[in-house]
């Protein structure tokens, strides 16, 4: 099976200036900051978006990036209608199923008070359905793919707790480094090993 495209955003930490040049040299890649939020877009070639997200993050932690979250890339109808090229009564019709009706709408992923969201990916394909090619041939991941990334990020961020809990952790600019002998505080002995914590790792913790 032939490889795709999957664009993925990720929150992350302990970027530095030295590792935003080694993701630019890793991946397709945009690094923005919102105010205490670092976020990290990269395309990833692979066979499923799953599949992209793992090397993904694998490829971050090995650069010494700690990836917090996957970032869902969600849209208002005023931004769909914006992207799409209509206008927002044109998306309101196709939300009531009023035209285009021979394709479904996707359901909103969020719900708020008076505010209502959708994932872009799914937008994306129905676009395409109706004969409105949008980003190209980019996948997006979708909200099964969304649930199993958050799942391994989550183990991946309790494992390392768990490891915190037991060691010193400080982050360089080459790599997430765990002090063994677990004890807390300053190290009196300066030679002491470091050990790079990889996503092998984390898995074999589980």
């Amino acid at each position: 099976m032939r490889d795709k495209e999957f664009e993925l955003a990720f929150e992350v930490s302990g970027l530095t200036e030295a590792i935003e040049d080694a993701i630019d040299a890793s991946f397709d890649a945009l690094v923005a900051i919102h105010g205490r939020t670092t976020k990290v877009t990269v395309v990833v070639p692979a066979v499923t978006a799953v599949e992209a997200a793992d090397v993904a993050i694998s490829t971050l932690n090995g650069l010494g990036v700690h990836v917090v979250r996957l970032i869902d890339e969600l849209v208002t109808r005023t931004e769909i209608a914006q992207r799409a090229g209509v206008t927002t009564q044109a998306v309101g019709l196709w939300t009531r199923g009023e035209r285009n009706a021979d394709h479904e709408f996707p359901e909103p992923y969020v719900r708020a008070g008076s505010a209502t969201l959708w994932l872009w990916g799914e937008v994306v394909t129905f676009l395409r359905e109706i004969g409105k090619p949008i980003d190209g041939s980019m996948q997006f991941p979708s909200r099964s793919d969304i649930q199993v990334i958050t799942g391994m990020l989550a183990r991946d961020n309790r494992v390392l707790a768990e490891l915190s809990w037991h060691t010193t952790t400080t982050v360089s600019t080459l790599g997430v480094f765990v002090r063994r002998g677990g004890r807390k505080g300053p190290d009196p002995r300066p030679t002491t090993p470091w050990h790079v914590v990889s996503r092998a790792d984390l898995t074999a913790a589980r």
